[in-house]
């Protein structure tokens, strides 16, 4: 290309990846590739996926990267907090990246660790309402389905946890295609309190609960 002109953000192939990434990563940038299908780390996000992951949290196609969007309620009238502890994300980090699995959380860089209103309890349906408010923004944001995985943290709900797929009636359980999950944080608080547990910091009980 000419070395006087800046093309790196030129798709000369029109496959749908920026030149200087395809440079980067070894591909062609005038030899169109299919990045929407290719997914040389078997890690389940495609290279288009990876690309425009990439400014914000540096993805790789030849290392396994895995995305969870986090969002938590407000505060409640007296004080009751939701937010997860960040030492309990790194928790979750370090066995991921001890194999070289790298573990992203999005807990405000993009649309993440957004506030949910605070609500005495949570029912099943009102999890998926903010499945689609604060995650897939009532559909304007439905492409973070295929790249993360969904957390929510609630006050109080029925079960105290549970894993969800925002594409089904309410349920219990898991099938596949499930990426969400709902945790109590009341429950978090009542944990630190028994004495059956030998590890009673809220560090450990958030860190377990979303793993």
């Amino acid at each position: 290309t000419d070395p006087l002109v800046d093309d790196a953000d030129r798709d000369y192939d029109q496959d749908g990846v920026d030149s200087y990434w395809e440079w980067d990563y070894g591909y062609d940038p005038k030899q169109a590739d299919d990045h929407h299908i290719l997914d040389p780390d078997n890690d389940s996000i495609t290279n288009f996926e990876e690309f425009i992951t990439w400014e914000n949290y540096h993805s790789d196609p030849f290392r396994q990267d895995i995305f969870l969007e986090l969002d938590w309620m407000e505060p409640s009238p007296t004080g009751e907090k939701s937010e997860v502890p960040d030492k309990a994300l790194e928790r979750i980090k370090q066995p991921f990246h001890r194999r070289n699995i790298l573990f992203h959380f999005d807990t405000g860089i993009e649309n993440g660790g957004e506030l949910i209103p605070f609500q005495d309890q949570t029912s099943q349906q009102e999890v998926l309402d903010i499945y689609n408010e604060f995650f897939l923004h009532n559909g304007t944001f439905s492409q973070r389905r295929s790249i993360f995985h969904y957390g929510i943290v609630v006050y109080l709900c029925n079960m105290k946890g549970y894993a969800f797929s925002g594409d089904t009636p309410p349920y219990w359980g898991y099938i596949p295609g499930t990426n969400g999950f709902v945790i109590s944080s009341s429950q978090m608080e009542l944990n630190t309190q028994k004495k059956i547990f030998k590890d009673r910091s809220l560090d450990n009980f958030y860190g377990s609960a979303i793993m």
